[in-house]
């Protein structure tokens, strides 16, 4: 019976041998202590609770949060540039208009045609009584 009792005895401590020694290798390999301060292994180290999360994704979404507002701003800045941009290039265009308008002008001056007609196409002033106007009514009238 003695035999018996140390038999058994001998085989409770080794299971518990046993299960220390799986307890020390679940707390080296799989250590998760939670927000509470209790130290979690194997499949409840797993579980994620929202206390242990929380403060991963409060930093996350601080940090979307100002690359969201420091493109934004980058972006604000680059439309500010095409647009000074576009309103260079339509004042330019507007000068250019401007200028072609004045050309026109100077083109087609009386004094200037009188001339252009004389020097190249031979043409000469009309004299009185060469021009007649014809109305509505049939009528002519003599300049």
């Amino acid at each position: 019976m003695i035999e018996k009792n140390e038999r058994s005895y001998r085989k409770e401590a080794r299971k518990e041998a046993k299960k220390e020694t799986r307890r020390e290798t679940i707390r080296e390999t799989a250590n998760w202590v939670a927000s509470d301060g209790t130290v979690h292994a194997g499949l409840k180290a797993a579980r994620l609770r929202w206390e242990d999360v929380a403060p991963f994704i409060s930093v996350a979404i601080a940090a979307l949060a100002l690359f969201t507002i420091a493109f934004s701003k980058m972006e604000v800045r680059r439309l500010g540039y095409s647009v000074l941009k576009y309103s260079r290039e339509e004042r330019s265009l507007r000068d250019l208009e401007r200028d072609a308008v004045i050309r026109l002008a100077k083109a087609t001056r009386p004094e200037r045609l009188a001339l252009v007609a004389e020097s190249r196409l031979t043409l000469r002033r009309a004299e009185k009584g060469q021009i007649i106007q014809m109305t509505e009514n049939g009528v002519a009238l003599e300049q």
